[in-house]
């Protein structure tokens, strides 16, 4: 019966493959399904391609003006509040 991985084992497993660039909130890897299910989140992605086109790029949205979409958040939160929604 083979015990399950502790997290010093899942270091080491990691460094044994060339993977030095694990993070806790996926660890123990020892269930690749319930890691990428239930412990990942937006900063585990590094990059989005689709049909080809870069999306997300070394961990920044391209072709998003983040700062024009977080103003136009406001003015509708502003505007729903107004309105009592």
């Amino acid at each position: 019966m083979r015990r399950p991985e502790s997290h010093a084992d899942s270091r080491r497993h990691g460094a044994q493959h060339g993977s030095s660039d694990w993070r806790l909130n996926v660890a123990p890897l020892n269930d690749p399904t319930a890691a990428v299910v239930l412990g990942m989140d937006t900063s585990n992605v590094d990059s989005v391609f689709v049909a080809g086109r870069p999306l997300k790029w070394r961990g920044s949205l391209v072709g998003v003006d983040v700062d024009r979409l977080l103003h136009q958040l406001s003015v509708h939160e502003a505007l729903m509040a107004r309105a009592g929604v």
